[in-house]
């Protein structure tokens, strides 16, 4: 028997050329393979064709995302699914599931490719594709530490690239690092220059590209009914995927000093590059005079709107409890210092008047807070007021509409399943067809 091969998904540029029976067609055909492909063993795939097949889909809806954050922002803050056909969606998912299925395989581009695609709707899987790629490929890590890490660490810094770049920079590493394991963000958040290079991009790099559209003054969160320039928006979404990639790399070094053994080598050398990075970043934050007011997310530090936003000096002295370290005190001095204030969203209001807090940042400029996802445990309760069943439930229709809506509520929320509120992994259980049958 003949290897199952596939060819090249067709690029943003090409399907729009066709007529629209020419993509139906198309569409149908992709969807037959890839059902083919999922139900095949290993080697009866060309595997080959495949992973070329994933990294054309991947790179060509990732482009799409990264240039829907400029212009197209509406679309952006929607699912990736949405404007897609029925067909479409079920290739999206297919999609996902082979990469799973090949994730020892993958390489770092189609990896990166894969995050900025799926992250956003899918975090629980892509956390746990991470995971297995990096258990399984001992080179994937190896290639983080000599190619992504200095790449990204060059992108940060280069004025050329302007506001749009940085914007697209931010939401990759973003979407990488967010649902990252800490195997995969402890590189980035061990080495030193790509996190000096995040801090001043965010500190200096947005402030001068800010100066070279005319500013963002403090008068102007006084008017926040007047709409948004393009930039404004891009500048202050651009802060928020900044602070949310330097909580995860720094919770992931605090974290590390927390699992350390109390004492010893092993304590030391868990300690030692937190204490480096953090002192690096505490000691970049500016001196101000008398008459400059720090306002969220429009002339603070990176250091400082990540304290306001998830309270690190807390994070700290939970991590060092036990760590006889003198560094610890200094710093959290050095955080207990920063003028973070409880003084609302700042600057994000903004954003709250037009496309609506980003996520992770709540609207007061805060973080998410910690129990947050106790509510889903009450979901077989009232599952009627239980605004994230409805989402859920919402999430696997949308991608499978022909399901029947009861059907998939009872399941999402029944204790007997595996579920518990995940959309996900019922989607995925949908359509491998091992969903529970009642």
């Amino acid at each position: 028997m003949a290897l199952l091969t596939l060819p090249l998904y067709p690029c943003s540029k090409t399907r729009s050329s066709l007529s629209p029976s020419q993509q139906a067609t198309l569409t149908s055909k992709i969807s037959g393979a890839l059902a083919q492909a999922l139900t095949l063993p290993y080697e009866k795939r060309d595997v080959r064709s495949i992973l070329a097949f994933i990294s054309s889909y991947t790179k060509d809806h990732a482009q799409v995302t990264l240039e829907s954050l400029i212009w197209d922002p509406e679309h952006a803050s929607k699912s990736s699914l949405a404007g897609m056909s029925q067909t479409e969606k079920g290739i999206h998912q297919r999609v996902l599931l082979l990469s799973e299925k090949l994730s020892a395989e993958l390489d770092l581009q189609t990896v990166v490719d894969l995050c900025v695609v799926y992250a956003r709707g899918h975090t629980k899987r892509v956390h746990t594709l991470l995971a297995s790629i990096a258990m399984a490929s001992p080179s994937f890590l190896r290639l983080l530490e000599t190619d992504a890490i200095p790449a990204f660490t060059t992108l940060l810094g280069l004025p050329s690239q302007g506001l749009y770049g940085l914007r697209k920079i931010a939401h990759i590493l973003c979407s990488l690092l967010k649902p990252a394991p800490a195997e995969v963000a402890r590189p980035f958040a061990r080495s030193r220059q790509f996190m000096l290079a995040l801090v001043q991009a965010y500190d200096d790099g947005l402030a001068g590209l800010a100066r070279s559209y005319g500013g963002l003054s403090a008068a102007r969160l006084q008017a926040p009914e007047t709409p948004l320039d393009d930039w404004e928006r891009i500048f202050l979404e651009s802060k928020v995927a900044l602070v949310d990639t330097a909580h995860v790399l720094l919770r992931t070094l605090l974290g590390d000093v927390a699992a350390a053994p109390g004492s010893g080598p092993a304590l030391a050398e868990a300690c030692t590059p937190a204490f480096e990075v953090l002192d690096a970043l505490v000691a970049l934050v500016p001196s101000r005079g008398p008459t400059e007011e720090p306002i969220p997310f429009l002339n603070r530090s990176l250091i400082e709107d990540c304290q306001a936003a998830y309270d690190l000096r807390a994070v700290l002295k939970g991590a060092t409890r036990t760590a006889n370290d003198p560094h610890t005190q200094r710093l959290e001095r050095a955080l207990a210092d920063l003028n973070t204030r409880e003084d609302g969203p700042g600057a994000l209001r903004l954003l709250l008047r037009s496309s609506g807090a980003m996520p992770g940042i709540d609207t007061r400029g805060a973080g998410p807070a910690k129990d947050k996802g106790k509510a889903r445990a009450a979901a077989t309760d009232q599952p009627d007021n239980h605004p994230a069943l409805a989402a859920a439930v919402a999430q696997v229709l949308d991608i499978l509409p022909e399901q029947d809506p009861a059907y998939i509520r009872y399941v999402l929320q029944h204790p007997d399943f595996p579920y518990r509120g995940d959309a996900e992994r019922l989607i995925g259980a949908l359509l491998e067809g091992t969903a529970p049958v009642v």
